[in-house]
């Protein structure tokens, strides 16, 4: 990424180029400045430094009371780069499949993206400034005065592509699983001691083995008072709708609005009787606080978690709760 030459505009913001790392942010008190460099300088010498500086800028912002400067941070992440905006400024960036244009102003916190590689330019200005690079700047690493940055050239402005019209297919049908009948013929799951449907003891010698079509697992209880029957799986995000895995109809959609929530942050899915988590390479990361536990953990990127009935699960400042009429 830093391999790239660096083109500024004169102004009295503050920029801060590591590698794999990129922090712009407009005049601060002195303290504050020192934190905002810090965590910068730090998150340079880690893995996923992109990851890492997002993470801290949302603890900063926290701390400050939503009170940082105008800022806009981009930094290596697997697989491409995770840019973040806050207040009044831009980034813009070009890949091989079109342009990425995030602004501060369209959140009370901060607005991030986790953008696939390879990146072919960036683009950054502070507020409104229409400012034009120097033509003999060049920064490599360090720390200089600037109200904008380019990355790769300027980027410059295409229409969107029309998207493709999605085919109106229909849905496959629940999957079949293998389960048991209790006397009064209501399937269930094997594991269970009782029917979900009407209680009654599932002994060996009241149950029959039987492989059908599977019912809905219970629901996902939003944080607002929406909910969602778990008969199928969801993508959960911001703008989800964009993934290719829901254009096909192999997952349902389901957008939370919330500035700390990533285009693309949460897979739910459904594996034989179990539901199931997944963090979608998140900025922000994916909490889970199990059953009767008072404490939130870190879900790892990329790794399924079975969920078991009353956990929590928290994406950006959302919350949704999994619930099922199983009895055990």
């Amino acid at each position: 990424m830093n391999e790239q030459a660096m083109k500024l505009a004169p102004g009295n913001g503050i920029l801060a180029r590591y590698p794999g790392l990129v922090l712009l942010f407009d005049v601060a008190d002195d303290a504050l400045t020192a934190e905002l460099l810090t965590a910068a300088s730090t998150a340079a010498e880690q893995d996923q430094p992109g990851r890492r500086l997002g993470e801290s800028l949302i603890r900063l912002l926290a701390a400050s009371g939503g009170k940082l400067p105008g800022l806009c941070a981009y930094g290596s992440v697997e697989g491409g780069v995770a840019a973040l905006v806050h207040g009044p400024a831009t980034i813009t960036i070009r890949t091989e499949s079109g342009e990425v244009r995030l602004d501060g102003r369209d959140a009370v916190t901060m607005v991030d993206k986790v953008v696939p590689g390879p990146v072919s330019s960036f683009q950054a200005v502070l507020g409104d400034a229409g400012a034009d690079a120097d033509t003999w700047s060049a920064l490599g690493t360090g720390i200089v005065r600037a109200d904008a940055f380019w990355v790769g050239g300027p980027a410059v402005a295409e229409p969107p592509a029309e998207e493709p019209p999605v085919a109106e297919e229909a849905a496959p049908g629940p999957p079949g699983v293998s389960g048991v009948r209790c006397r009064k013929g209501h399937f269930n799951d094997p594991s269970l001691s009782y029917c979900g449907i009407c209680g009654i003891g599932l002994t060996q010698a009241g149950k029959a083995p039987d492989h059908s079509e599977r019912p809905s697992l219970g629901v996902l209880m939003l944080d607002d008072g929406t909910s969602f029957a778990l008969d199928k799986e969801f993508l959960l995000g911001r703008a989800p709708e964009q993934a290719e895995e829901v254009r096909r109809g192999t997952v349902t959609a389901l957008r939370l609005h919330d500035p700390a929530v990533c285009d693309v942050h949460a897979r739910i899915s459904l594996d034989g009787w179990e539901v199931g988590v997944t963090d979608v390479d998140s900025v922000n990361g994916t909490y889970l606080r199990a059953p009767g536990a008072g404490t939130w953990v870190r879900l790892p990127s990329g790794v399924r978690s079975v969920l078991r009935p009353g956990a929590v699960v928290a994406v950006g400042g959302r919350q949704f709760r999994y619930d099922t009429y199983r009895k055990s």
